[in-house]
């Protein structure tokens, strides 16, 4: 009886943990990927930015040009394809993810520091 709890609680694990990762490229229906606003109200998703880079977490490669593919997001004002806010507890995120090293990435950071 002890095997096949574990077992199943193994399982229950595993799958929870699949469904953390972004699948093909979406999260509630959104493509993470085009023009993102920042806001502190009505986000389309919660953000959580680590400092390092987790089984689950996206790598978000900051652009100034127009975002071609998956992770690749272009920090504007308006005319966005989506809106996030930064948030400080990765339990209360939609998405958790990490930021590339570019020159982009960097500038981005400097203004919204990872959590550790």
């Amino acid at each position: 009886m002890f095997r096949l709890i574990t077992l199943f609680l193994f399982l229950l694990s595993t799958a929870l943990y699949a469904q953390d990762k972004p699948e093909n490229c979406r999260v509630n229906d959104i493509r993470l990927m085009g023009n993102v606003r920042i806001v502190n109200t009505a986000p389309d998703l919660r953000v959580y930015i680590s400092s390092s880079e987790t089984f689950n977490s996206l790598e978000v490669e900051i652009v100034d040009v127009i975002p071609s593919i998956c992770g690749q997001w272009r920090i504007i004002d308006r005319g966005e394809d989506f809106a996030i806010k930064i948030i400080d507890d990765p339990a209360l995120a939609d998405l958790i993810i990490t930021i590339r090293d570019t020159r982009e990435g960097k500038a981005f950071l400097k203004k919204h520091p990872p959590n550790q």
